[in-house]
């Protein structure tokens, strides 16, 4: 979940705050720099002692908050299924794709969880930008992570968005830099590519020429964090798909010595 979270923080340009900076810089080490979100911060503030750590007090004051977080998760997890065959079926007929990486998680939770997260963000009738789109950008964030395994999510969700492959093609070569302008003559559309490739980035590549093309295309606030979010949504992904990767190798190396051994 933290691929979501610094995705975008650093794509919508969350800057750090004073306070918190300086709790924590003199423990992060000498050789670490805020980057480009410590840009309003003042070098010459002093440091702050860490805050104690949470008692009893502090603790038991949250209890009042959990029912309505308890009746927020179970209103936003509705319909969502818990066991990994239920998960891809469901998620097959919301959105055309099962997203196989999910069933690697042993966690029931936090499968129900993405797979609520997958179902919000490819849902046609509250999106703003569309699910078209969202799958050209999809595919600009695949190329530039290099991630084939989430490439071939795209594909499979552009099969049931009815968005060719062509189309896909020139997206995914955008995204590589093969060419300077978006493969659309849809201005919007043109602006929410440009806005991913400078986002899919780590860190974002974001700049005034990208505000400037997002401010001039007419391409609404409520899309720009709406394609931010889809991108942090795939940077859970890949990391997620990485992580599964290289476990699954693990586990067929272990076998593979476990055979050797044998014979």
């Amino acid at each position: 979940m933290m691929g979501f979270l610094n995705k975008f923080m650093d794509a919508i340009g969350v800057e750090l705050e004073q306070s918190v900076v300086a709790e924590v810089s003199h423990t992060m080490g000498s050789d670490w720099s805020p980057g480009k979100a410590g840009a309003l911060l003042d070098p010459t503030a002093p440091y702050r002692p860490n805050p104690p750590v949470d008692g009893v007090r502090t603790k038991l004051q949250l209890l009042p908050l959990l029912p309505a977080a308890i009746r927020l998760d179970r209103r936003y997890q509705q319909g969502t299924p818990k066991r990994s065959r239920d998960v891809a079926a469901f998620l097959t007929e919301c959105t055309g794709h099962d997203f196989p990486v999910l069933a690697q998680l042993r966690s029931g939770r936090a499968r129900r969880s993405i797979a609520s997260m997958l179902r919000e963000n490819l849902d046609p009738q509250s999106s703003v930008v569309g699910v078209g789109s969202k799958v050209l950008t999809g595919a600009i964030f695949a190329e530039v992570v290099h991630d084939e395994h989430l490439a071939e999510d795209i594909r499979t969700l552009a099969r049931h968005a009815q968005v060719d492959s062509s189309r896909q093609g020139k997206a995914a070569a955008f995204g590589r830099g093969d060419h300077a302008i978006p493969p659309t003559d849809n201005p919007t559309e043109a602006a929410a590519l440009v806005l991913a490739r400078a986002a899919a980035h780590s860190p974002a590549r974001v700049d005034a020429s990208t505000v400037a093309a997002c401010h001039q295309s007419g391409l609404p606030p409520a899309a720009v964090v709406e394609i931010i979010t889809w991108l942090s949504v795939l940077q859970m992904l890949h990391r997620l798909t990485c992580y599964a990767m290289v476990a699954g190798d693990d586990v067929a190396n272990l076998r593979a010595r476990q055979r050797r051994d044998r014979a």
